[in-house]
């Protein structure tokens, strides 16, 4: 008697302890959903930030010279994705605009089509009929006028990544150089950079920013019109491949137009520098035994080594190259 009743208990503590695990059974899977989400989004931020951070640093002449940190790229990569989500925002705005003008031309042509849908239903029906016999050819049709656009569309790889061939900013002359004649794609836009035009700078963005919208329309339009092709994956290569570019390229293009890298402004007391006390030098990094400084009236990076500063005070942050005031106006 007293073993049955030791067993039933030991049944009913087990069957309590079952209830208690089923109830906690979604935790462990949400907490790994969770963690698995932040580890991508994390992921997806180093990447973007890497790119646009080094497509800045590439711009300056400083590539060879600062190594930022993976916190620093991620942060980058978050600022970039809030600055797509703000231009993207106005774009919606826009979109949803023309959504509302649609439906409102469509709720006052709809009486019209529905009255001459009675008169003349034998022509709506032909219609229908005469789509459904023609359905492969409608499809192939759609797509070949997919392929004209992206190929009349696309712009030339070496115009379109023209922002990444301009580099060693931080090294000319503060004022655009004087020229004539039809300049290039990359030669104007050193100039709008030189010039601190950021509204030119913004519609260049969103220009490129345009162009990525497009190649992902085209690539989703040709993906439908061949869902039901044997060598779907195949004839669709041209769009993804586009779209791939684009993708990888605009976290870069972000870092050339949109990005402007800061760096605190100090004054630091040398004798090694052999400039007077009070001089304004950019701190661009610090490692344990030295400081790497920008001085912007010489145009050049110079390492000083602790053991030769007396001090040095933090006066502000500014840009290495501040709108209008050209490479190293900052100081």
């Amino acid at each position: 008697m007293i073993d049955r009743m030791s067993d039933e208990g030991e049944r009913a503590d087990e069957a309590a302890g079952r209830g208690r695990l089923a109830f906690l059974g979604p935790i462990p899977r949400i907490a790994s959903w969770l963690g698995g989400s932040l580890a991508l989004i994390s992921a997806v931020f180093y990447a973007a930030g890497y790119l646009a951070l080094r497509a800045q640093l590439e711009l300056l002449g400083l590539a060879g010279l600062v190594s930022p940190s993976n916190q620093r790229f991620v942060q980058e990569g978050g600022r970039f994705f809030l600055e797509l989500g703000l231009e993207l925002n106005t774009l919606l705005s826009l979109l949803i605009l023309g959504g509302l003008a649609a439906l409102v031309i469509y709720g006052i042509a709809r009486p019209i089509l529905a009255w001459r849908r009675r008169k003349r239903p034998e022509r709506v029906g032909w219609l229908r009929r005469w789509a459904a016999r023609h359905h492969l050819r409608l499809r192939v049709i759609g797509f070949v006028a997919l392929v004209i656009t992206l190929f009349a569309l696309a712009r030339d790889p070496d115009e379109f990544l023209a922002p990444l061939q301009i580099s060693g900013l931080l090294f000319e002359p503060s004022a655009p150089p004087p020229g004539e004649g039809t300049l290039s794609d990359a030669e104007s836009l050193r100039r709008l950079l030189l010039s601190g035009d950021e509204e030119g700078l913004r519609w260049r963005f969103r220009e490129y920013l345009a162009f990525e919208l497009l190649a992902l329309a085209l690539f989703l339009g040709s993906w439908w019109l061949a869902a039901r092709w044997r060598l779907r994956l195949l004839l669709t290569a041209p769009f993804w491949l586009v779209l791939v570019i684009y993708t990888l390229a605009l976290p870069m293009l972000y870092g050339v137009l949109r990005y402007r890298e800061a760096a605190p402004v100090v004054s630091v007391n040398a004798e090694a520098l052999g400039r007077p006390e009070g001089s304004e030098l950019f701190l661009l990094e610090r490692t344990e035994e030295e400081l790497l400084l920008w001085d912007p009236a010489s145009r050049r990076a110079i390492w000083l080594p602790f053991a030769g500063v007396r001090s040095a005070e933090v006066l502000r942050i500014d840009y290495l190259v501040r709108p209008g005031a050209g490479a190293g106006g900052g100081a």
